[in-house]
């Protein structure tokens, strides 16, 4: 592989591990699809260091598997198990879920007894043939893989002729021998070559990685055959799933385990602190809190992945002495080089594209979410089309239904291009609201994936023709348009600008474009939306008094072109990033997507506030939007947003001035908002209080301070229920404990002797005890504990005392619980308005009929906006009444088994090989019998 020498090492560990030949790119081009079956030995010898080499043994092999490959462990002495209890009989897709799974499981079965070999063998064959030619396997290379110290057992070799040689080689053998023992190695040596494989003694871990890649040359071989023929056409470009440069596969629990240090070190400076001040100590200038650099530091910002695909070949040795493949050559393809050629203009608000793998995994999709606590997800490229696309039915959890299932079919075996309609569920807010929508799908083949354009119904069919937009003219306007006002941007990830540097800002790409007189649809769009909004600017002094007496903090307008259009008027300084930094991406922005589904059918303006604000904070803003359309009836299409943000202080004022009197022409009314025992509030389209006169409640979930309300409002339909699943969720789970092997041979040391004295106690009725013994033992307690106390008297135990000094208990205390980001399904209730409910709407209670938990309310609707208005008496939840089912926060999904099984035993759904398959060549015969160096023979 092609290095620069003169380029600094990097100093993290995961860095150090990195080897191309692991890598998918690597490994799918050297080999054909491969099913393999390891065989671990797990006899009573398999301890310590010999348990340690085959498990770095198996983690090796196992992260040269890849999305196409088929895997399953087997351990075996007296008889052969599965490392997982889920996958026996079975083989399963070697995607990182499940790789993931099997190197968490090694470290839990127990060594016992003699391992036979024939046991692990013949379970081998048996899975292998049955899986040869099924649609959930390679059906390709197979391979069988031992790991083990020495051969306990004889084995008739006629087994191999059986299930192998007789058959012309469906399958090799590699054996990977950890013991030293010379005739054990001659047998696995025979076993390897006679069965197409190889044979490698691994004692040291540093032989592991050289030796263990040998299967992947030899399994090169058919490969490099076949390009040496004349008149034969070469292999097919192979394309990797999606990865992040340079990132090892367990990435994400190291720099978990960064991310916790960084808060453990944030709560012991914080106790420290508050220590001192209690305690009014001084802080000496070099103390750890004063120190401006630490550690971690580098790890508490976002990194920045670059993701990618690779496209690869085989490099193939045509000299005549030449068996195996040179090696491989690739280029990584970015997923932006994707992006950049979707015209996501044309596709509009709501429309998106997405790419699929062969496997029918996602490789570009607006709801893929990659990253948890800005580090990525361990399994971020195993997220199937259908975990994205959550059907609008009533199934339970990975019941995936009929409709979407056909479309993953479809995608994936590119057979047809039949357009789907499918009934979705959408989310936005960081899964905190939900989109009913109906949407249709159209695809397209390119090379081994698929690409996947969605347009929402109505108003997706109806577009604003970029192509006949005329440049404004005289170009003075687009210069005037681009120059007389800063307070203006463009979608940063939109290609404005052919020929314009990389290191420009989306603003400097556009004003380049300009001058170099580049011509395309998005730019002639972008220009005159430019100059049709340059009133924007203008200010007029009726306008200036809105802003002060509403408190408005910034106004708003974005287009399908890709502008946004802002002013900021500085009231209040924002604690979060300022909106122009943030709200940039116009279309693709939340608010946008909100504002054009719920006003296509109904003129309004779109309220929202930040979810869960703090108490009394004066500094929290509301978003108000409204989408803006051209056309009429069913051809009426979005073009623009507009919109503002307005301090809170402002709306509580308008409530407050509103709830607190009484109706035009009634005079002393008793009720209002004002008196004890109602409560109001003011609830967005997602049930989430807008208003509330406890400052605590705003951007909350009404049904967490009023859970018996919100029943109501349920049992009433004013709002629907929606159940939401993630499949791309992380738990942050306790990680195994780990026994260190000196724990374990002292537990079973333990357990030996325990069941020594139960046999002796056994032979004997009675115990008796030797006086003489007994005075012997306390005399030497007594001995011991008085020297102990002088040497602690003395100040040679000053240690004692520091180790349960009050400070260090207090200190212990202050740590953290570590866990694992484990990939996880949850699940959430989501509320939307129903749009047809009848409003105003009261749930009345005769006073003279003695009630617990039906409290009366009173709920009607804000005219031109997504907001009600609710009140109801101020008892505060009923205790009588059931726990709520309907949370909207997240909760784990348990199925009764792990994640990784249940996917594999039930999500198990079609998928396409593209690869051209070359696992066998008759070249191949004579190489191992001429010259056994050909399998691993290394001894004369």
């Amino acid at each position: 592989m092609r290095h620069y020498p003169a380029i600094q090492w990097s100093g993290e560990q995961y860095n150090k591990t990195y080897d191309f030949r692991t890598r998918t790119w690597y490994t799918e081009a050297i080999t054909s699809p491969k099913d393999i079956i390891i065989l671990l030995d797990r006899s009573g010898s398999m301890k310590g260091t010999k348990r340690a080499l085959s498990q770095q043994i198996v983690n090796q092999i196992l992260d040269t598997l890849n999305d196409n490959d088929f895997v399953n462990i087997y351990t075996f002495t007296n008889s052969t198990e599965p490392l997982v209890d889920c996958f026996n009989d079975t083989l399963f897709q070697a995607n990182e879920e499940n790789l993931r799974l099997l190197r968490e499981n090694l470290n839990v079965y127990d060594e016992a007894y003699a391992a036979n070999l024939v046991l692990g063998f013949r379970k081998a064959f048996d899975i292998l043939e049955n899986f040869r030619h099924t649609g959930t396997s390679a059906r390709c290379n197979q391979a069988i893989i031992l790991i083990t110290e020495g051969i306990d057992y004889d084995y008739p070799k006629e087994m191999f002729f059986e299930h192998n040689k007789d058959k012309d080689f469906p399958l090799r053998v590699f054996a990977f021998q950890i013991g030293q023992d010379p005739n054990d190695a001659k047998e696995m040596e025979w076993i390897a070559c006679a069965n197409m494989g190889y044979w490698g003694n691994m004692t040291h871990m540093g032989d592991i990685r050289e030796k263990m890649l040998s299967y992947l040359n030899v399994m090169s071989r058919p490969i490099n055959y076949n390009g040496k023929m004349p008149n034969k056409m070469n292999r097919n470009y192979i394309w990797s799933y999606l990865h992040v440069d340079l990132a090892d596969r367990r990435l994400s629990n190291w720099l978990w385990k960064k991310f916790e240090g960084i808060r453990q070190r944030e709560v012991f400076l914080e106790h420290i602190k508050n220590d001192m001040v209690k305690k009014k100590k001084k802080m000496p200038p070099n103390y750890v809190l004063l120190q401006t650099h630490h550690e971690y530091e580098k790890y508490e910002g976002k990194s920045a992945y670059k993701y990618m695909t690779t496209v690869s070949l085989p490099v193939y040795g045509r000299r005549e002495d030449e068996t195996e493949l040179v090696g491989v050559a690739g280029i990584d393809v970015p997923l932006y080089n994707f992006k950049e050629r979707i015209p996501y203009y044309r596709l509009g608000v709501n429309g998106y594209a997405f790419v699929v793998t062969n496997n029918g995994y996602i490789l570009i999709h607006p709801e893929h979410r990659t990253e948890f606590e800005n580090i990525l997800k361990p399994t971020f490229n195993r997220v199937d089309i259908l975990e994205v696309e959550v059907l609008d039915d009533d199934k339970e959890p990975r019941l995936f239904g009929d409709a979407v299932i056909k479309l993953r079919e479809l995608l994936v075996n590119q057979n047809e291009t039949i357009p789907i309609t499918l009934n979705v569920k959408f989310p936005l807010n960081d899964m905190k609201r939900v989109v009913l929508s109906k949407r249709h799908y159209y695809y397209s083949k390119i090379g081994p994936f698929t690409l996947g354009i969605v347009l929402p119904d109505k108003y997706g069919f109806t577009k604003v023709d970029a192509g006949n937009i005329p440049r404004p003219n005289p170009v003075e306007k687009i210069y005037n348009a681009l120059n007389n006002s800063t307070f203006w941007t463009v979608h940063p990830e939109w290609v404005y600008c052919q020929k314009c540097k990389v290191d420009q800002t989306p603003v400097e790409k556009v004003k380049t474009a300009f001058i170099k007189n580049e011509k395309s649809d998005l730019l002639n769009a972008l220009f005159y939306d430019l100059v049709a909004t340059s009133w924007f600017d203008s200010t007029d002094s009726g306008f200036k008094l809105y802003i002060e007496e509403y408190l408005i903090s910034h106004i708003f307008l974005s287009t399908h072109s890709g502008l946004t259009r802002w002013k900021r008027f500085n009231f209040i300084d924002p604690i979060v990033e300022p909106f122009e930094k943030r709200e940039v991406k116009a279309i693709e922005e939340d608010w946008y997507k909100r504002s054009v589904e719920f006003t296509y059918d109904q003129d309004m303006f779109i309220y929202s506030v930040p979810f869960e604000t703090l108490a009394n904070d004066t500094t929290t803003m509301i978003t108000s939007t409204k989408a803006v359309f051209v056309g009429e009836g069913s051809s009426k299409t979005p073009v623009a947003v507009v919109g503002l943000q307005f301090n809170h202080m402002k709306m509580y004022e308008i409530y407050s001035d509103v709830v607190t009197k009484c109706e035009k022409g009634i005079e002393n009314c008793k009720i209002t908002c004002q008196i004890e025992r109602l409560s109001c509030y003011i609830l967005d389209n997602n049930a989430y209080v807008l208003v509330s006169d406890q400052p605590d409640y705003i951007g909350k979930y009404i049904g967490d301070i009023r859970p018996d309300i919100m029943a109501d409002l349920i049992d009433d339909k004013v709002y629907i229920p929606t159940r939401m699943f993630d499949y791309q969720a992380i738990c942050q789970k306790l990680p195994p404990k780990k026994i260190p092997e000196e724990e374990r041979v002292r537990i079973r040391k333990e357990k030996q002797r325990a069941a020594a004295r139960a046999r002796k106690r056994a032979k004997s009725s009675a115990t008796r005890f030797g006086l003489p013994d007994q005075l012997l033992q306390i005399g030497k307690w007594i001995l011991t504990t008085v020297w102990f106390l002088f040497r602690v008297v003395s100040g040679e135990e000053n240690f004692v005392y520091q180790s349960i000094n009050e400070d260090m208990i207090a200190f212990n205390k202050q740590a953290i619980i570590k866990t694992l980001p484990t990939p996880c399904d949850q699940e959430r209730w989501l509320f939307n308005l129903n749009k047809s409910v009848k409003f105003p709407l009261s749930r009345y209670i005769d006073p003279k009929i003695k009630f617990e938990c039906d409290w009366p309310y009173v709920v009607d609707r804000i005219p031109n906006s997504n907001l009600i208005f609710l009140a109801t008496n101020d008892h505060g939840p009923c205790k009588g009444r059931p726990a709520p089912t309907y949370l909207v926060d997240p909760k784990e999904i348990v199925y009764n088994t792990s994640l990784p099984c249940y996917i594999a035993t039930m999500n198990n759904f079609t998928r396409r090989m593209y690869m051209d398959c070359f696992n066998r060549d008759k070249q191949e015969d004579a190489l191992n019998q001429n010259d056994r160096k050909y399998c691993g023979h290394t001894w004369g």
